[in-house]
């Protein structure tokens, strides 16, 4: 197997086959600009497809975030609002919307890539942001829980479908209000629920607002995810995300959260949690079970590797991926693991010298024919 840094690049993404790898690069553009450089490599051929740069004024790039197996890239636009895709001809174009929503950003992508996944910014029933499937090219909006956000009160943020199944049929999403990160999916039949709903619990209890005056506060133990699109098994069945709990203090005014790394079946409707790993996220779950979870700090820094219905640990990435691949990776985690597992890809936190983290993305893959 061969391993790729990918320091040049900022942003990164791996295809549902491990056929591409799609992100870009940033330079400076005179004095006070920047530019920037759509990148989409062949794996098959560790070649890189450059398309640009193109100045700011044209393309704000903040993101990459989907890349499908038929070589087609989409990158976040902030200049413009919602996404651009880039061919593998350098073409570029704006994905439609759907008519009363606000700019489209793709998340996701089948294999086939007639099926993707993302949100919508905008929505005509007031929200900032609606989930939406795209088959085929049509853009269709998923629905939202009934019972309304995370906190069971009225949506005003929205949610943002992140990612799904290899074949489409399953997606799960987050909700984005008050920093609460609802983690929300759609089963094969469009329906939604919360993730990890046989653990979720709903605590009514009394905290003071602003102005001191009493007033009643949602406490919730449930699943939650941020911005991370492969956190489901390729065939649908697992969904990785992390089991919070709250607890308030009325004393001091506080609510305490706690985070643990777990795991929901779709077909059971039963999570697993790994109690004992407290602070730890889960980032990734294959069809076997295997679950890739994190230490969360100001970013996930290492991870380990379990066997989800055993409950056992397995060991760290690093051992796990020099004994799969014999490559050794001096920390970092895996964020994906292909279906044939024949590919991964993860990132490394490096420290900068003002003490911010710096995202350095790699991937793993068969030898060069």
């Amino acid at each position: 197997a061969r391993y790729r840094l990918l320091e040049q690049l900022n942003s990164a993404v791996m295809s549902p086959s491990g056929r591409y790898v799609g992100g870009f690069y940033t330079d400076v553009l005179g004095e006070n600009g920047f530019q920037y450089t759509a990148v989409v490599i062949d794996l098959e051929t560790d070649k890189w497809h450059e398309f640009g740069p193109y100045p700011e004024t044209l393309f704000g790039f903040t993101e990459a975030e989907v890349v499908t197996d038929q070589g087609v890239l989409y990158i976040s636009d902030s200049t413009n609002g919602g996404c651009v895709a880039f061919d593998l001809d350098g073409t570029y174009t704006v994905p439609k919307s759907i008519a009363g929503y606000g700019p489209l950003v793709m998340q996701s992508s089948s294999v086939d890539g007639s099926v993707m996944v993302g949100y919508t910014e905008g929505t005509p029933y007031g929200c900032m942001y609606g989930p939406v499937k795209v088959v085929d090219g049509e853009v269709k909006p998923l629905p939202l829980p009934e019972e309304g956000n995370f906190r069971n009160e009225e949506w005003w943020a929205g949610i943002l479908a992140r990612g799904m199944s290899a074949d489409g049929s399953v997606a799960y999403g987050s909700s984005w209000e008050n920093y609460d990160y609802g983690m929300v999916w759609w089963d094969r039949d469009g329906n939604v629920d919360w993730v990890g709903s046989d653990l979720r619990k709903v605590t009514t209890v009394q905290r003071e607002d602003a102005l001191g005056n009493p007033v009643d506060y949602n406490l919730v133990d449930g699943m939650i995810c941020w911005a991370n699109q492969t956190q489901i098994s390729p065939d649908g069945t697992w969904i990785a995300g992390t089991y919070r709990t709250e607890e308030f203090n009325a004393e001091s005014n506080t609510v305490t959260q706690v985070n643990y790394p777990a795991f929901f079946n779709t077909e059971t409707r039963t999570t697993t949690v790994f109690d004992e790993y407290v602070g730890y996220v889960a980032l990734h779950v294959t069809d076997e079970g295997l679950g890739m979870i994190g230490l969360q700090g100001l970013g996930v820094t290492s991870g380990s590797v379990v066997d989800v219905k055993s409950k056992t640990l397995l060991g760290s990435m690093s051992e796990w991926i020099q004994e799969r691949y014999g490559i050794y990776v001096s920390g970092g985690v895996l964020t994906y693991v292909t279906p044939d597992a024949k590919s991964v890809f993860g990132y490394t936190l490096e420290i900068q010298e003002n003490g911010q983290p710096y995202t350095v993305y790699w991937y793993i893959a068969p030898p060069l024919n």
